[in-house]
């Protein structure tokens, strides 16, 4: 009020909008927001070669089963053995949508994983492994935001099995094969930077059968061996694009 008369104020930016209007507002901030992170997601790891590589903690599982030539009974067991393995990662990234990329990748590795086990009243020493594989496997990827994302994996692994037993007195065998198999995974990517990546998953490979005949020190055959062992892995990976 000056001079009896009253004075409006024009407002220099415009009226303060009220709480309703405020939360409009927001919550537009905030779809944009959200909408604009959709694209970053699909960028995250898509695009490009990579290399990497893995450590895992594995456990093997080999189930011998024998077969003797004058007909049953057979016998079957179940070994198996823990161990660790690490492996050379390649692959190739391509981006299918916003928030979906698929990868496709070999990898090279090596296994020190060995069930051992010997038999003083036999006596027999059974000795098996399967210290080198490759594999080759292809992994639909989504991304859930630019830092993280879920991966499938679907493919097949060839590897080294080797199955040795030593007796002084009864039947041995000394086996070695290179044998495909089926290989299933699932796991989580963390994106740490521009190039840079890292991923857990979880793997299993069930290998094709390794068949073969135990002999006695003349050369006499004694019983069939069928074994199909199977590959169950937690792996840790460091990944670089380039």
């Amino acid at each position: 009020m000056r001079d009896g008369h009253r004075v409006a104020l024009a407002p220099i930016i415009g009226e303060a909008p009220h709480h309703g209007e405020t939360d409009m507002i927001r919550i537009r901030a905030c779809l944009l927001a959200l909408a604009a992170t959709f694209p970053l997601a699909g960028q995250a790891l898509a695009d490009g070669f990579y290399w990497g590589l893995e450590g895992a903690h594995e456990r093997i599982t080999f189930e011998p089963h024998y077969f003797t030539l004058e007909g049953p009974p057979d016998n079957s067991y179940t070994d198996r053995a823990r161990g660790q393995a690490g492996s050379l990662v390649l692959g190739h990234r391509w981006q299918a949508a916003d928030r979906l990329s698929i990868a496709v990748e070999g990898r090279a590795g090596a296994s020190n994983t060995e069930f051992a086990l010997s038999i003083p009243e036999e006596p027999a020493r059974f000795r098996y492994d399967i210290p080198y594989a490759f594999a080759i496997s292809v992994q639909p990827t989504l991304h859930v935001n630019d830092a993280f994302s879920l991966y499938v994996e679907g493919g097949w692994s060839y590897g080294r099995l080797r199955e040795r037993k030593s007796s002084p007195s009864s039947s041995t065998y000394d086996e070695a094969g290179w044998r495909g198999g089926a290989l299933l995974g699932l796991g989580v990517n963390l994106r740490l930077g521009e190039a840079w990546s890292a991923r857990l998953g979880l793997r299993e490979i069930r290998y094709g059968a390794l068949r073969y005949t135990s002999r006695l020190a003349d050369g006499s055959p004694v019983e069939r061996v069928r074994d199909r062992p199977e590959v169950r892995s937690w792996h840790l990976g460091l990944m670089r694009r380039f």
